[in-house]
C-alpha cells in the first residue's frame, strides 16, 4: 500500500478488503489519515528540466487511498495490544498438520494457525517454502529520500506532481521518481494519524554509473551521489535532495521477480513482494527488515475462515502481471512500454534534452 514516505495507492480491491475486515471507526481513521482520488488524478512523465512530456490520466471513479506506512500501522494496530509484536526477527518455521510453529531469534517459538509471508523481496519465508529467492537483481540501483514540503522546497517540485506521482527521465538513462503527499485536515471526531506534507524522491541508475557500491553509504554520501547522478539535470531538483530529512536517504536495488510456481502448503502462503516484487515503496526507500514483522497470535483463530489459500490450489500461478498492465488502468497500454525501460534507454516519445 505504501511506504513511510508514501508509495503506490491502495486501490478499490484493497479498500474493499479493508471495508470487510476493519471496524468502521478504524476505516474512517485510515481515510482521514491519507488522501483519496483527488491526490492522484494522473501520472506524469517528465524530462530532466521538469517539463511534462506525457500525462497518463487516472479515472476519477477509481477508489484509492494514499497513506504512509507509519499512520497505516498506527491505525491498524489500535486496540490490538499483544496480538501484534514488533522487533521480533523471524528465523524459520515448522509446519504440522494442525499448526505452524514459528521460530524467532531471541524469543520463544510461537504456534499459529496460518503463516502469511509478506516479508519483502528477500523473504525468508519464500526461501524456506520454495527453496529459492523471491527476486533476482536487475542491475539498477536507486537512492531514495523524503523531503518536507514547505514554502522553501515547494518551488522545486514541478507543478504536475501536485496532481499525482511522476517519473523524470534524463541523460544517460538516469531516472527520478517524485511523489507529493499533502494530507487534508481531519474532522475533529476522527482520530487520524496525520503526517506533515512531504515529497518522496528517488534517483535510479545502472550500478556501473555509480562512483562505487551505494549500499552501506551514510546519508550525506548518498545525497552527494544523487547530486552527481543529476549533474546534467535542471538545478531545480537539487534543493529537494539537499533538504531531505537527515535519516531518510537510503540505497535500494531494483529487482526482477523470480519464477515462482505453485506450492502445496496448507498453512503457509505468500503475499506482496514475497511473491512479485513491485516498485520500491518501503520505509526509507527499501523493504523494512524482518525485525519489523508481526506474528499473528493464536487468538486470531476465530477471525480466520477455514478455506484454502488460492496459491494452494492445483495449477494456481503464484505470479501476476505488473500493476501498470492490469485491467482497470486506462493508461496501461501507454505505460507498459516506457516505464520499465526508462532507466536504461531514451523514451519512445519526443522529449527534448
Amino acid at each position: 500500500m505504501s511506504g513511510a514516505a508514501r508509495g503506490w495507492p491502495a486501490t478499490a480491491s484493497a479498500l474493499a478488503a479493508l471495508e470487510r475486515g476493519v471496524p468502521s471507526p478504524l476505516l474512517q481513521a485510515l481515510r482521514a489519515s491519507g488522501t483519496g482520488p483527488e491526490s492522484f488524478t494522473r501520472f506524469s512523465v517528465l524530462d530532466h528540466h521538469g517539463r511534462t512530456c506525457l500525462r497518463l490520466p487516472v479515472s476519477p471513479e477509481e477508489q484509492m487511498l494514499m497513506i504512509g506506512r507509519r499512520p497505516l500501522r498506527a491505525v491498524l494496530a489500535r486496540e490490538l495490544g499483544e496480538q501484534v509484536r514488533w522487533g521480533v526477527r523471524f528465523t524459520g518455521y515448522s509446519e504440522h498438520a494442525e499448526r505452524v510453529v514459528v521460530h524467532l531469534d531471541g524469543a520463544r517459538d510461537e504456534e499459529v494457525d496460518v503463516l502469511v509471508g509478506a516479508d519483502g523481496t528477500r523473504s525468508r519465508i519464500t526461501r524456506q517454502l520454495k527453496g529459492q529467492e523471491a527476486s533476482r537483481p536487475s542491475g539498477i540501483v536507486g537512492i531514495a529520500g523524503k523531503t518536507p514540503l514547505t514554502d522553501v522546497t515547494s518551488p522545486s517540485v514541478p507543478e504536475a506532481l501536485f496532481h499525482g506521482p511522476g517519473f523524470a527521465i534524463g541523460p544517460r538513462g538516469v531516472g527520478m521518481f517524485l511523489s507529493t503527499h499533502q494530507p487534508r485536515p481531519a474532522e475533529a471526531q476522527v482520530r487520524a494519524e496525520l503526517e506533515p506534507a512531504y515529497v518522496v524522491w528517488s534517483v535510479a541508475a545502472r550500478l556501473d554509473q555509480f562512483s562505487g557500491p551505494p549500499e552501506g553509504l551514510a546519508s550525506r554520501a548518498l545525497i552527494a551521489e544523487a547530486h552527481r547522478l543529476l549533474e546534467r539535470w535542471s538545478p531545480r531538483f537539487h534543493p529537494l535532495l539537499e533538504a531531505s530529512e537527515p535519516e531518510s536517504p537510503a540505497a535500494f536495488p531494483f529487482v526482477f521477480p523470480a519464477t515462482l510456481g505453485p506450492w502445496s502448503s496448507e498453512r503457509v502462503t505468500l503475499l506482496c513482494d514475497a511473491i512479485t516484487p513491485c516498485p520500491p515503496r518501503r520505509e526509507r526507500g527499501r523493504a523494512p527488515p524482518s525485525s519489523t514483522r508481526c506474528i499473528w497470535r493464536r487468538s486470531w483463530r476465530a477471525r480466520l475462515a477455514p478455506r484454502p489459500w488460492p496459491a494452494t490450489r492445483p495449477g494456481c500461478s503464484a505470479t501476476r502481471p505488473p500493476w501498470w498492465t492490469r485491467p482497470g488502468r486506462p493508461w496501461r497500454g501507454s505505460a507498459a512500454s516506457p516505464i520499465p525501460s526508462c532507466v536504461s534507454s531514451p523514451p519512445p516519445w519526443p522529449c527534448p534534452w
